[in-house]
């Protein structure tokens, strides 16, 4: 019902060797959801606007939607993923990607 942000961020993965990474420790409940973006999401911005983005409120918001409606993890990080999309007018200027993890 609430989510909370971590703000790690770094050069994608895989990309370039030795690379360093920020780090950030959480515990993660019985039920609790980890939901993870690059910020091609977060950055999506609103067709025909001044520099509206999704940004993480609008993301939260997107993924709290998805998790009310009962959805597996696989369908809410889609329903994520499309919802970002629409709000960008359905292309993206930057990756996508959306990982959901729930702690059962």
């Amino acid at each position: 019902g609430q989510a909370e942000e971590l703000m790690v961020g770094g050069l994608l993965l895989g990309v370039e060797p030795g690379q360093k990474y920020g780090s950030a420790r959480f515990r993660l409940g019985h039920g609790d959801t980890l939901l993870m973006t690059t910020d091609g999401i977060t950055e999506a911005r609103r067709a025909n606007s001044d520099g509206d983005s999704l940004c993480c409120e609008g993301l939260a918001g997107l993924a709290l939607e998805a998790f009310r409606a009962g959805v597996p993890p696989g369908r809410v990080a889609r329903a994520v993923l499309g919802g970002a999309k629409g709000f960008a007018g359905g292309r993206f200027h930057d990756d996508a990607s959306v990982l959901v993890a729930i702690r059962r």
